[in-house]
């Protein structure tokens, strides 16, 4: 599978967003839109908490392996099992999951911060490393059951 988020990372979209739309062109999947994502940039609302990227993979491995029903309970040890490599993976190579701390920004509150943010090429960088990781870290979590790719 290729998988290529920063062609929409450098577009415009968000991180959250752009590993949604990713997925959404990797596995012809529609249910995987930019909108699940928007409010996730910047930690969540530019709150700086979970990583947007990281928050976006989720997502993407949430509708992956779809729950059919309320009372499927081995659908969350499973999906669970599957979210937690994306995050044990993620941590164990960038430190943490934290916007705050992978960024170095404490604050997205103003519009002064917000520019800020937006306009430094070093957290651009580390930003689009993230998107990067995770879109690769979520195909391989993928590809390694390739019965369940729909469309494929």
């Amino acid at each position: 599978m290729v998988v290529d988020p920063l062609k929409y990372f450098n577009d415009g979209w968000n991180c959250a967003e752009s590993v949604l739309l990713t997925f959404n062109e990797a596995l012809k999947d529609e249910s995987l839109k930019a909108a699940l994502g928007s409010a996730l940039g910047g930690g969540g609302a530019h709150n700086l908490s979970l990583c947007g990227a990281l928050n976006g993979g989720l997502i993407v491995l949430g509708g992956f392996y779809d729950r059919k029903s309320s009372g499927d309970r081995n659908y969350y040890r499973h999906i669970h099992g599957k979210a937690q490599v994306l995050i044990d993976r993620f941590r164990e190579k960038h430190g943490s999951l934290e916007c705050a701390s992978l960024t170095g920004y404490n604050s997205l509150q103003s519009e002064s911060d917000l520019q800020k943010f937006k306009s430094d090429k070093a957290r651009r960088g580390k930003c689009e490393q993230y998107v990067q990781d995770v879109a690769l870290i979520v195909a391989e979590i993928i590809e390694a059951e390739p019965e369940k790719i729909k469309n494929s």
